[in-house]
C-alpha cells in the first residue's frame, strides 16, 4: 500500500478543517475492468470528534 495523499472535511461544530489520509492499494482486475481501491484513514478525525466528546472544542 502507499499513500495516494489526503483531503480534509469541516468540522460541524467547530469550523476546523480535519485531514484525512488516503491509501492506495494495489489495482486488482475483473476481466476489462481494474479496479482501483481508496481507502481513508479516519484517525485524525475519530480523534477530534472526541475532543468535542470530552467538552473541549480544541483543534
Amino acid at each position: 500500500m502507499s499513500t495516494a495523499g489526503s483531503m480534509h472535511v469541516q468540522c460541524p461544530e467547530c469550523d476546523a478543517l480535519v485531514p484525512i489520509g488516503l491509501t492506495l492499494k494495489p489495482a486488482t482486475r475483473e476481466g476489462d475492468t481494474v479496479i482501483v481501491t481508496v481507502e481513508p484513514d479516519l484517525t485524525d478525525t475519530t480523534v477530534h470528534a472526541w475532543t468535542h466528546e470530552a467538552g473541549n472544542p480544541t483543534n
